[in-house]
This record gives structure tokens, C-alpha cells and sequence, in this order.
């Protein structure tokens, strides 16, 4: 996924045999950062973020109590207690939501009760007084693979939470399914954000998928864990600037830290 807010990327995914229904859940959702070679743990001791916030603000992933509580509880698997409410993926994207903070009228002192608002809202049941959404952004249902061409099963059939069938036959169907970082702030003065804020380390999601086919002995059942990460940002530069009118060549090369976050040595970036 990018490491910017209220992106869009999408997800392939390939159906062998006759599906009857495919379900997409968001069982893990890390707001914080992982380690690009051991995304299972995240780095130990507190992590700058890249960059400025606020005078007197800064992005520790230590810096807040409450973070730091939800972090620690992330450590009894798929039963919830993953928070993946606070993470910055999500499978929909609501008509109302706004372009930078999802709740306007919460903020970081109100605690837990801030939180249970961003989950509603997150899981399509409301949300805070001023902040409120109807669909799910943690799980979808697609049961529509006739045909080839742009489909819809969300509640508000917004042209953006549309899939694509690049296939459709006998054999089985082609998906393209949109997945969205969330905005960048979620609820005021915490580090809950959709915009990757380390120039290092990714971010982490699960998605487990269960597809329900059509067989000559009856309905069968396929389960899979398919792992979803947010990109380091890109921290300098973010664009190259020539003179006016220019139309000379020119080459642009990416680097990534190589050996760790406090390294300066930086070797090319190829994708």
C-alpha cells in the first residue's frame, strides 16, 4: 500500500473453480511501525517519525500512554484484541469522509471512549456526534462474478469502493478489489493515521479471505491469511524541479537505508 492517506490500491485476487460468495476481513491492523525484514515485531525502544508536527509535538512511537497500553495488548492473535480499528487500512471508503480527520469532535484526551466512537465508525454503526458512517471498512462480502466489467456491493454504491471481474468463466473469475489507506488523522493528537509517518519502517495488516465454491460434492470452504504493508515514506525529495522550458534528460534514483533506520549508508530502490 502507499504510505500516503486516503490512497487506493488494488488487491488481485483469483478464483479457480465456481465461487458462490468471497469474504475479505480485517483481522490485524497496526497503526504502528513494523520491521521490513521481521514484519511479525516492531522495533524495540521509541521511534522518531520523519519529519515536523507541531512546535513542542512530536510523533514518538512511545510518546503517548494510551498508545503505547493498545500497542502492548496486540499479543492474543484473532480474537479481537488487535485494535484493528486504529490501523490505516481499510476495504471501503464512506461518501462523507472527511479529507483529513475521520472524527473532528474527538480528541486524545477522550481516551477510550474516543476509541469505542473510531470503532463504530470503523465497523459501520455510527460513530461520534458529528463523525458518522453506515459501511464497513473492516469486512466485505462479493458474491457478483457473472460477468466482466466494474461492479459494486457496498451499501452507498460509491464509484470508488467498485470491484473489477477481468474474468469470468467456467473455470473461474479475475478480481481487482480496492483497498484504501485510511485519513491521516483518526482521532486529534494521537498517531492514529492512514499517511505512513517512517522513513524506515512499514506498516502491517492481515486480511483473511474466505472464498465458498460451488462442487459437485456439495459446498466447499477455502480459508487464507494474505499479508498487506504500507511502504516507508519517501521522505526527500518528494519531486525534482528543473528550469522552465527545460526538456534535457534526466535520472532519478530511489534509496532506502541500508542496515537499519540510523545507518547513512543508502542503497538504490528497484521496483
Amino acid at each position: 500500500m502507499p504510505y500516503l492517506y486516503n490512497q487506493k490500491a488494488d488487491f488481485p485476487v483469483k478464483l479457480n473453480g465456481k465461487c458462490k460468495s468471497l469474504k475479505m476481513e480485517i483481522v490485524e491492523n497496526a497503526w504502528g511501525p513494523r520491521l521490513p525484514d521481521d514484519p511479525s515485531n516492531a522495533p524495540a525502544g521509541t521511534v522518531k517519525a520523519t519529519g515536523a508536527v507541531q512546535p513542542g509535538m512530536t510523533l514518538d512511537y512511545y510518546d503517548f500512554v494510551w498508545n503505547r497500553y493498545v500497542w502492548e495488548t496486540f499479543n492474543n492473535g484473532y480474537n479481537g484484541k488487535r485494535w484493528p480499528s486504529l490501523g490505516y487500512l481499510a476495504l471501503t471508503k464512506p461518501s462523507n469522509i472527511p479529507p483529513a480527520n475521520i472524527l473532528m469532535d474527538v480528541s486524545f484526551s477522550d481516551k477510550e471512549a474516543g476509541y469505542n466512537q473510531l470503532k463504530a465508525y470503523y465497523e459501520g454503526r455510527g460513530g461520534s456526534a458529528q463523525s458518522k458512517n453506515n459501511l464497513p471498512q473492516n469486512v466485505r462480502v462479493f458474491s457478483d462474478f457473472s460477468h466482466t466489467g466494474m461492479l459494486n456491493t457496498s451499501d452507498n454504491n460509491l464509484t470508488i469502493n467498485q470491484y473489477e471481474v477481468l474474468r469470468s468463466d467456467d473455470n473461474g473469475s479475475d478480481l481487482l478489489i480496492p483497498l484504501f489507506t485510511r485519513p491521516k488523522s483518526m482521532i486529534h493528537g494521537t498517531d492514529f493515521s492512514g499517511n505512513n509517518p517512517y522513513g524506515y519502517y512499514i506498516r502491517y495488516a492481515k486480511l483473511r479471505i474466505t472464498a465458498v465454491f460451488s462442487t459437485g460434492h456439495g459446498d466447499e470452504t477455502v480459508e487464507k491469511y494474505v499479508d498487506v504493508y504500507q511502504v516507508p515514506r519517501i521522505t526527500n525529495p518528494k519531486a525534482v524541479w528543473r528550469k522552465s522550458g527545460s526538456s534535457e534528460d534526466f535520472n532519478v534514483l530511489l534509496t532506502t537505508r541500508s542496515g537499519g533506520p540510523s545507518n547513512s549508508d543508502y542503497i538504490g530502490f528497484y521496483f
